[in-house]
């Protein structure tokens, strides 16, 4: 009796384990699909990952990507990290902002 209870024991660990390392590989895939960006931290006394000189003046919005930012939503609505509707909402942003 006991050595079937440690069998069923071993048996959640090694599920449990393996839930967390297909959710990480699953998060992971999705991040380098989406270019390898980084999370930003939210704290405001942090500050920004790559600083722009001060005498350059911003990029104007128009030299974005949106094509390479659509092509991600839709590479994360097909590995199924986004649902249709998700994908409907969020690519509506780059789309709305071409015009």
């Amino acid at each position: 009796m006991k050595f079937i209870f440690l069998l069923i024991v071993l048996f959640v660990l090694v599920c449990v384990f393996y839930g967390i390392y297909a959710g990480v590989s699953a998060i992971g895939r999705s991040v380098a699909r989406m270019g390898g960006r980084q999370h930003r931290p939210t704290d405001p006394n942090t500050p920004p990952i790559q600083a722009l000189p001060a005498n350059t003046a911003a990029q104007p919005a128009l030299s974005r990507d949106y094509v390479a930012e659509l092509q991600a939503l839709f590479a994360l609505h097909q590995s199924g990290a986004l649902t249709l509707d998700e994908f409907d909402r969020l690519k509506q942003r780059p789309l709305a902002e071409t015009h």
